[in-house]
C-alpha cells in the first residue's frame, strides 16, 4: 500500500506538478482503483434508496386539505356535511365533500393547499365550529380522494360565447 506524503500526492493524476519528478504518483487505471471505490459508491446509494423510500406519505404530499369528520356511517357523515356548511358558509359549502377511504367516511374541505394555508384555515373553521357546538378541524395531506358524495370540482373553463353570423 502506498501512503501519501501529503495531500498533492493523494490525487488520483499524481500531483498535477507539484514537489520534485520522483515524489509523483503514476496515473491509476484498471479496475482496481475502481474495485476500492465500490463499497463507498454503494452505501452512498443505498443512503439515497432508504432515504428517498422512508418519506412518510404525510410529509411528502403536496397539498392539504382541511378534515372535519371520520365515521363509518355515510349518513352522519351527510348530516354533519350540512351543519358544517350552515356555519362555514355557501363559499366553503361548495367544496365540502364526502371522501371515502377504507371503511370510513370523512367530510373535507377539499381545496388542495400548502400545508400552512390548511393549518391557518383548520385553525380558523375550528373556532367556528366550536363555538357552535360541532367538532374541531384538522389540516390533512390530500391524497387521490374517492368521492361518495358526488364529483371532484372540475377545473373551471372559460366559457364559449357563441359568434353571431355576419350579414352578407
Amino acid at each position: 500500500m502506498v501512503y501519501s506524503k501529503d495531500l498533492t500526492n493523494s490525487l488520483p493524476w499524481g500531483s498535477a506538478g507539484f514537489g520534485p519528478a520522483s515524489e509523483r504518483h503514476e496515473l491509476r487505471t484498471g479496475i482496481k482503483p475502481m474495485i476500492r471505490l465500490l463499497p463507498s459508491s454503494l452505501l452512498l446509494v443505498l443512503i439515497a434508496l432508504v432515504t428517498l423510500f422512508s418519506t412518510p406519505p404525510a410529509l411528502a404530499a403536496d397539498a392539504y386539505d382541511v378534515s372535519y369528520l371520520w365515521t363509518r356511517n355515510l349518513e352522519s357523515a351527510k348530516d354533519y356535511r350540512t351543519k358544517v356548511a350552515a356555519v362555514l358558509g355557501p363559499q366553503v359549502a361548495r367544496d365540502l365533500r364526502i371522501v371515502e377511504k377504507g371503511s370510513l367516511y370523512g367530510l373535507i374541505y377539499y381545496r388542495r393547499g400548502s400545508a400552512d394555508s390548511a393549518g391557518r384555515v383548520a385553525v380558523s373553521h375550528t373556532r367556528l365550529l366550536q363555538a357552535r357546538g360541532l367538532e374541531r378541524a384538522a389540516a390533512i395531506g390530500s391524497l387521490d380522494w374517492t368521492f361518495a358524495d358526488r364529483a371532484p370540482v372540475a377545473e373551471k373553463q372559460v366559457a364559449e360565447t357563441p359568434v353571431a353570423k355576419q350579414p352578407v
